[in-house]
């Protein structure tokens, strides 16, 4: 359990890149920024992909679902819309220009728009689960890669 737990610290790490922070936006780029994302209704878009991420962890490794009460109180702490909605809008508004925020909010607002904030939760998981599938079929590749880079022998297929 102690080595699983390392491993999702590990990952958590290796999936937050450290970057130069550009300058800060102004007050009202932060609040269209954030009239964006609520266009986007990215607090449903964030549920569902901690919803999928939890799942996605539950069936990998099953002995994590006696953890599940504290998993959530800690994504719910740090991972939630209320924790990171500020950072979100700062992020979107470092990306975009106040107009194309403007275009953007007007896009989502729109039935195509809302469509694929609705498809959205379906379309990453199921790219998720690809994903994840990709990996469990090609997984003896990958274990003879790591073991050749490790200096073990092995087969490889022509």
């Amino acid at each position: 359990m102690k080595k699983l737990f390392l491993a999702l610290a590990f990952a958590a790490l290796a999936a937050t890149p450290a970057l130069a922070q550009p300058a800060q936006p102004s007050a009202e780029h932060v609040a269209v920024a954030l009239e964006t994302l609520n266009a986007l209704d990215m607090q449903k878009q964030l549920d569902a992909s901690i919803e999928t991420a939890l799942q996605m962890q539950f069936q990998q490794n099953p002995q994590l679902r006696e953890m599940e009460g504290p998993m959530r109180q800690f994504f719910e702490k740090y991972m939630s819309w209320d924790a990171l909605k500020d950072e979100y809008a700062l992020i979107y508004a470092r990306q975009f220009t106040v107009a194309e925020l403007r275009q953007l909010a007007a896009f989502y607002r729109s039935p195509l728009g809302q469509k694929l904030a609705a498809a959205t939760p379906t379309l990453m998981q199921e790219g998720a689960e690809l994903g994840q599938r990709r990996v469990q079929e090609n997984l003896p590749e990958l274990m003879q890669l790591m073991m050749a880079s490790m200096g073990g022998t092995t087969t490889t297929k022509p």
